[in-house]
């Protein structure tokens, strides 16, 4: 895995948002962590958009 700004340019110009997982990726234990929080900031203030989902079951 890459973080978004070890991509090149070319490649995020198509780059619409970025699905995610809540459970344990944007949480710890239950609350969702000030990481993830910043995280989710940057990819707003860079026009992105963030498509939560859940596992099923």
């Amino acid at each position: 895995m890459q973080t978004l700004n070890d991509w090149p340019a070319d490649a995020m110009a198509g780059l619409h948002g970025v699905l995610t997982d809540i459970e344990d990726t944007l949480t710890t234990e239950g609350p969702i962590t000030q990481n993830a929080l910043d995280a989710l900031a940057v990819l707003r203030s860079a026009g992105l958009c963030l498509e939560p989902s859940r596992k099923p079951g």
